[in-house]
């Protein structure tokens, strides 16, 4: 994905850019999986990047076996940790 802040809100950024039908999963580093994504919409989003700079993404790759993120991010909810620490 191109802007980092998109991972935040990557559930509701892709449908509304792609469809309903299409479902993201954040893999981790600049990696999500994008679940329903048809050839055509892929041909399509790749045009409109070419021609606009109009995508979400820097690149669209077919998963395989050997992809593998370097690294995830993750939340976690912490209670009584002082403000100092």
């Amino acid at each position: 994905m191109k802007k980092q802040e998109t991972f935040e809100r990557v559930e509701e950024e892709i449908p509304w850019n792609l469809g309903s039908d299409v479902i993201p999963k954040y893999l981790g580093d600049n990696m999500v999986l994008l679940l329903g994504l048809t050839d055509t919409k892929t041909e399509d989003m790749i045009t409109k990047e070419t021609k606009h700079g109009a995508s979400l993404f820097h690149s669209v790759e077919k998963w395989n076996p050997q992809m593998r993120p370097e690294n995830r991010m993750v939340w976690i909810q912490c209670w009584g940790i002082p403000l100092i620490a």
